[in-house]
């Protein structure tokens, strides 16, 4: 899991343009606070209803559900730093 969440942000200010990153940034955050408040949730459920044993199955399902978005994201172009100084300059 903190595989998937040292991956994400970086990926999501890869993605976003300068209008947008804040945006984004937003929603990583909404969403891992809500899995951060769900999780004890569904884990004790697991641990209570159904048996300590499934809570690591229970993890492997939660991780595959965190690596998803990894998968969906069509654009990947890297940006090097000095290409990104000469933009800079082109700029002013």
């Amino acid at each position: 899991m903190g595989t998937v969440a040292t991956t994400i942000y970086p990926m999501i200010m890869e993605v976003a343009s300068e209008n947008t990153t804040g945006r984004y940034t937003g929603y990583y955050y909404t969403a891992s606070m809500a899995a951060q408040i769900i999780t004890p949730i569904l884990s004790g459920a697991v641990m209570e209803f159904i048996g300590y044993r499934y809570l690591y199955l229970y993890a492997v399902i939660c991780a595959i559900l965190a690596g998803i978005p990894l998968f969906l994201v069509k654009k990947g172009n890297t940006v090097l730093l000095k290409d990104l100084a000469i933009r800079e300059a082109e700029e002013l």
